[in-house]
């Protein structure tokens, strides 16, 4: 009679689930759901953040190595295959980088998605809106380049040579606007100046 019981007792017990370990499951399985998207989401995240990067740098080091060939090509004499060098060809390098070649960009706004552009006309400030060829994080071209340069004079004194430049890079995508690198040009990339 006692195996009957028994039996009896483990089929009582065993029937399956009670309302409380149903609430306490789903309950559990919706914090693990919880923090697997939420860590997804944060993987994502960082994922786009470090492609974002690594694309702006790339084109702001195209740009970069474009104004560098422009450099060394001034002042190139091609028929004769040297360098002319002016007498005050080092007093002010400003002048000289703004009639490079690639100092110039044309763009437009290409949406008005698009951050806005710098409000002034002045020609030390260029600035460009890098698009889906040079990166597919850029589709929808909602980043915004913009190189200004500044003549650095030493101790602020702008009765010595002025034969250093600086170029600084910002950036604006979303609600960011970040100073990204500075680079200084001279024309002593060639030892004339020095």
């Amino acid at each position: 009679m006692q195996n009957n019981e028994d039996f009896y007792l483990k089929k009582k017990y065993s029937l399956g689930f009670g309302l409380v370990d149903s609430i306490v499951s789903i309950s559990l399985l919706g914090i693990v759901l919880s923090y697997s998207i939420y860590f997804v989401t944060r993987r994502m995240d960082l994922l786009f953040s470090s492609n974002i990067n690594r694309s702006i740098n790339k084109e702001i080091k195209r740009d970069i190595d474009l104004l560098r060939s422009d450099m060394w090509a001034m002042g190139l004499d091609t028929t004769k295959k040297k360098y002319l060098i002016e007498q005050n060809s080092c007093i002010d390098i400003s002048e000289k980088i703004l009639g490079l070649p690639n100092w110039e960009i044309n763009a437009t706004r290409p949406g008005p998605n698009s951050p806005a552009s710098p409000s002034s006309d002045d020609k030390r400030i260029q600035y460009w809106w890098p698009d889906q060829d040079k990166g597919k994080i850029f589709k929808g071209r909602g980043v915004l380049i913009i190189r200004e340069l500044v003549v650095k004079s030493f101790n602020k004194n702008n009765n010595l040579d002025q034969n250093i430049s600086n170029i600084n890079y910002r950036v604006k995508w979303n609600d960011n606007n970040l100073h990204w690198i500075s680079i200084d040009l001279g024309a002593e990339a060639h030892s004339w100046c020095f």
